[in-house]
This record gives structure tokens, C-alpha cells and sequence, in this order.
């Protein structure tokens, strides 16, 4: 008996259907003699695609590097295991673009603060410290005028992806007042920010405060010398005995080395 084209057609369609069903059959069977692992536990979450957002602990690269779009240098991969390279990383990441890269460092809604920074993108971050509290590793990094991030990296993510748990970055500033000014070097100096006090004063500044320790709080005193040639003198003290005098140029107040020397006591240097 012949058969129509279209009758052929319509068996080899049935055909298909029916050793497709055999082999959704065969594969249920194969799995319902898997026992690797309980029931209802499932297997390791995929790592997914163009978002940078894999599954947690995976502890491998979340998607494909692509290179630098500012350097052309290729993306690094991998998730470093201590906190100091966690962060370096992540702040490689910010001063090169990576946006792809930063996502895979970073937790939840962090990637986008880092990139919404007020601040400018800096591959000359120096390296502060690390400290650890409460399963968290803090690490700070300054700039060369002082500027400061502070990247929260949870301890137990190490060498995996988004371990990057906060980035809380602090601006140097210069205020317009003089006293002010001065408090915010002492601040920098109680704080050890080097690049701050410098950017606040100069060398002689930092050579005057030597190796000592900075007070703890001070106050400003209205005994201070007299304005004179274009310059404003601060007089500071504390209740543990410091006592120091700053000199001020007036014009340079609102913008960088406003300081331009310190002397022990009520003194003028």
C-alpha cells in the first residue's frame, strides 16, 4: 500500500514524539538510582552569565574575563584568600573600569556604591591595614592626598565570590576656617593618615609633630599670637599636656598646605 507524502510525514513526527518520551523515561529511572545525595538537596548553584553574580562559595571566576576597557591588560581571576588582596582587588577592579569584575568581588548592592563614588578612580591606592572584628576583615587604603577607603570583607567569603560585604570611603577636606583646618591635621595625625597631614601642611609641619603621639582631644585656645603678614596662628592644647601653635597662611585656607609650620607651646615658628 502507498502512503501520501503527508502521511509519512505525520509517522515519522509520531516516531519522534514517542522515542523522545522513552528517553525522558529512561533518564527519570537513571535518577531515581542516584543516591549521592538526600533528597531535596540540591546540586551546586550555577554560575551564571553576564551579571557577575554566581553562586556563593563557588570559589571559581563567575563568568568569562574580558580585558581592561581603559588598558587593554586582561581581567585577573580567581578571589584571593586573604583580606588584603580581597580588597586590592576589588579596588583594582574600581580604578580600571572592571564593572563585570567588581561585581564578582562584591555582595548585594555594593558594586554600584563603589562605582558611585564621589571619589576619583586611583590606581595609586596605598595599602594601610587590615583589622578583624566579628567575622569581618577592615581594610583601609589611602591615596596620596589622603583620602581613605575602608572595605568591610567577610571573613568565612574569602577565596570565594563576594566576600566585598561594604566600601565606606572619607574625603580629605580643607575647611575655610582656621581652626578647623588645624583640627582636622590633628585629626589626620591621631589617625596616622600621613598623605593627609601632608596635604593639609608640608614637611617642616610634619618634622615640628615629630614621632610624637597625637592628643587624643584638644581645644583651641583664644590666647593664640596675633594675625600678622598674611598669617593665622592657632593655639592648641589637651588635658595630657600638649600644647602646640600652628601658623596658617589666611590665603591658602579651602584648599591644600593651608599649614605652614607648628611650634611647641604659645610660640610663633
Amino acid at each position: 500500500m502507498r502512503r501520501s507524502n503527508a502521511t509519512r510525514t505525520a509517522l515519522r513526527v509520531l516516531l519522534g514524539l514517542a522515542l523522545a518520551a522513552g528517553a525522558t523515561a529512561m533518564a527519570a529511572a537513571l535518577a531515581g538510582c542516584d543516591r549521592s545525595k538526600p533528597a531535596g538537596v540540591a546540586g551546586p548553584s550555577p554560575t551564571g552569565t553576564g551579571t557577575g553574580q554566581g553562586g556563593f562559595g563557588t570559589g571559581e571566576p563567575v563568568e568569562p574575563v574580558e580585558p581592561s576597557p581603559t588598558t587593554g591588560a586582561p581581567v585577573p581571576t580567581g578571589y584571593p584568600k586573604d583580606a588584603r588582596g580581597y580588597a586590592q582587588g576589588a579596588i583594582t577592579a574600581w580604578a580600571n573600569g572592571w564593572k563585570d569584575r567588581l561585581e564578582q568581588l562584591s555582595g548585594p548592592g555594593v558594586a554600584p556604591t563603589f562605582l558611585n563614588l564621589g571619589a576619583r578612580p586611583d590606581s595609586q591606592w596605598q595599602y594601610h591595614r587590615c583589622e578583624g572584628a566579628a567575622g569581618a576583615q577592615y581594610c583601609t587604603f589611602r591615596d596620596t592626598t589622603g583620602n581613605q577607603l575602608q572595605l568591610r570583607i567577610t571573613t568565612q567569603l574569602l577565596g570565594k565570590p563576594h566576600a566585598l560585604a561594604e566600601v565606606v570611603y572619607e574625603k580629605t577636606e580643607y575647611p575655610a576656617g582656621a581652626e578647623a583646618y588645624v583640627g582636622a591635621f590633628i585629626l589626620a595625625w591621631a589617625n596616622g593618615n600621613r598623605q593627609r597631614m601632608l596635604a593639609l601642611a608640608n614637611n617642616a609641619t610634619l618634622n615640628a609633630v615629630g614621632g610624637g603621639k597625637a592628643p587624643a582631644s584638644w581645644t583651641a585656645q583664644n590666647n593664640a599670637p596675633p594675625p600678622a603678614d598674611g598669617f593665622t596662628y592657632v593655639f592648641e592644647t589637651s588635658s595630657n599636656g600638649f600644647s602646640m601653635t600652628f601658623k596658617v597662611r589666611s590665603s591658602l585656607l579651602g584648599k591644600p598646605h593651608a599649614i605652614q609650620c607648628a611650634a611647641a607651646g604659645n610660640s610663633v615658628c
